[in-house]
C-alpha cells in the first residue's frame, strides 16, 4: 500500500511538473506571439510609409514631367468655334489621365491616325470636331473620326473613386466605353449627371460655361451630331 501511495505521488509529481512546463511554454509562446504581433504592426506602418513615399515620388516624377512645380496650377485652353473655354486641370487626382491628354495635346505622345494607320506625333486634338451635344448634360469631343468611334490606337485605365462625383457642371471627363477603355475622347458636362458618378475619370473643372450651354445647344441630328461642325481649333496647356 505505501509503495502504491509513493508511486501515485511521485507520478502526481511528475504531473504537477509536466503542467509547469506546458504552462511555461504556452507563456513563452503567448510572449513570442505578443512579439510577433507588435513587429508585425512594425513592419506595416514601414509598409504604408514606404508606399506613401513611393506615392508622393511618383506623383512628383509626374508633376515634373509635366512641367509643373510645386503650387503651380495646370491650365487647359479649348480655343473652339464658338469660343474659349479655360480648364483647371487636376493632374494629383488622375496623372495618368492628365499626363495623356497634355501630352496627345501638345503633340509630344505618338498616337495611331484611325484614318490612315499611321503612327503620328501632331496634336491630336487640333481641328477635330464636337462630334456629340446634349443640352443640359455634356459636350463631347477628342475624336480623330469625328464620329465617337475613333481614338489614339490605345487604352488606359481608369482613376476613379470617392473623388470621381459629378457634382456641379462644367466638369472635364473621360469619355468611354466602359472600364479601363480610355483613349482620347473627353466630355464637358453642362447639369450635373450623378448617374456617371465613380464610371468615367475626372481630371478637370471648366469655366466659361456660357460657351459650353453655346456649343450643347447647337442643333444637332441623329447621334446627336451637330448638324454643323463645332470644331476644337486647338488645347493650349499652360500653368499658373
Amino acid at each position: 500500500m505505501l509503495i502504491l501511495l509513493t508511486m501515485l505521488a511521485c507520478k502526481d509529481q511528475a504531473t504537477l511538473e509536466e503542467n509547469e512546463k506546458l504552462k511555461q511554454r504556452v507563456g513563452d509562446l503567448e510572449r513570442a506571439n505578443g512579439r510577433l504581433e507588435k513587429d508585425n504592426e512594425a513592419l506595416k506602418v514601414r509598409l504604408e510609409s514606404a508606399a506613401s513615399a513611393a506615392e508622393e515620388a511618383a506623383s512628383g516624377e509626374r508633376l515634373g514631367s509635366l512641367g509643373l512645380k510645386p503650387g503651380q496650377q495646370l491650365m487647359a485652353t479649348f480655343v473652339t468655334s464658338e469660343g474659349t473655354i479655360h480648364c483647371t486641370l487636376r493632374p494629383k487626382q488622375a496623372p495618368e489621365t492628365v499626363l495623356n491628354f497634355v501630352q496627345l495635346a501638345k503633340g509630344e505622345k505618338e498616337w495611331t491616325n484611325p484614318k490612315t494607320g499611321e503612327k503620328s506625333k501632331s496634336p491630336l486634338y487640333n481641328g477635330t470636331i464636337f462630334h456629340r451635344v446634349i443640352p443640359d448634360f455634356m459636350i463631347q469631343g477628342g475624336d480623330p473620326l469625328g464620329n465617337g468611334t475613333g481614338g489614339p490606337g490605345y487604352e488606359f485605365a481608369d482613376e476613379v473613386g470617392d473623388f470621381t462625383t459629378f457634382d456641379h457642371t462644367g466638369i472635364l471627363a473621360m469619355a468611354n466605353a466602359g472600364p479601363d477603355t480610355n483613349g482620347s475622347q473627353f466630355f464637358i458636362t453642362e447639369g450635373t449627371p450623378t448617374h456617371l458618378n465613380g464610371k468615367h475619370s475626372i481630371f478637370g473643372d471648366c469655366e466659361d460655361l456660357d460657351v459650353v450651354a453655346k456649343i450643347a445647344r447647337v442643333p444637332a441630328g441623329r447621334n446627336d451630331r451637330p448638324a454643323k461642325d463645332v470644331v476644337l481649333e486647338r488645347v493650349e496647356i499652360s500653368t499658373k
